[in-house]
């Protein structure tokens, strides 16, 4: 197991939720799930085989009984299994949405 943070700089408690998301890259959508998710950031394992991102940008979208949820992201971290993001939204309603949504999930 490889811990996507070390434990002084993780500020929020992470969750092992699995959701179905969508990470979009310009025109590209790929399919795959979070395996965790706090407040700041986002683990998620892609569909398919081993690829490498190589922009640092991107957005994540959320399918929830709410509507879908879209969030824009940093890459912080990239294995064969699974990419880490850090939520960069400046969209205060956007952020909310999602805040919302994980309080209630985590």
């Amino acid at each position: 197991d490889v811990q996507m943070y070390s434990p002084e700089k993780r500020k929020n408690h992470r969750s092992g939720l699995r959701l179905p998301i969508e990470l979009l890259l310009g025109e590209t959508a790929l399919s795959g799930h979070t395996v965790d998710v706090s407040l700041c950031g986002i683990a998620v394992s892609l569909e398919g085989a081993a690829l490498h991102i190589t922009t640092q940008q991107c957005r994540i979208r959320l399918t929830v009984n709410e509507g879908p949820i879209e969030v824009n992201c940093i890459l912080v971290r990239q294995s064969a299994q699974e990419i880490g993001l850090e939520f960069i939204e400046s969209s205060i309603e956007k952020t909310r949405k999602l805040t919302e949504f994980l309080k209630h999930k985590l």
